[in-house]
């Protein structure tokens, strides 16, 4: 855990015990679209990789449900509210929003044009829906 005043970022690693390696990852964080995190609320999930190997298998389903749980039951909004996670990906990855949809975001804003995007293309912003 990084935390410095408002600002926060948390990993999550998933290990295959029996192969001893790295099955995926998830970040949590305060920052990840620059120029558009207050507006966004400052809450994101960034970085969820599973290596292609154990795809299919619902372990990135688990690790965006751990944070969806964790900000739930540790991460309060200065005004005693919990903040709804956002995230985004590039526009040319449709099938991630299929997965992000079943694992309880929405659609917020389609085509959004981010310059910062290492990407280099417009990118699908998606809220997470009330729990």
């Amino acid at each position: 855990l990084d935390h410095t005043g408002s600002n926060f970022m948390i990993t999550w690693v998933c290990i295959d015990k029996i192969e001893n390696e790295l099955a995926g990852t998830i970040r949590f964080c305060s920052h990840d679209m620059e120029g558009y995190d207050e507006k966004f609320g400052n809450c994101w999930i960034a970085a969820l990789y599973v290596k292609e190997k154990y795809r299919k298998q619902n372990i990135g389903k688990h690790l965006v449900q751990t944070v969806r749980q964790y900000k739930e039951s540790k991460y309060i909004a200065d005004d005693g509210k919990n903040k709804h996670i956002h995230l985004w990906f590039p526009s040319s990855k449709p099938y991630l929003l299929n997965f992000y949809q079943s694992s309880g975001f929405a659609v917020f804003n389609d085509g959004l044009k981010f310059d910062k995007s290492s990407f280099g293309e417009d990118v699908i912003v998606m809220r997470e829906c009330s729990s």
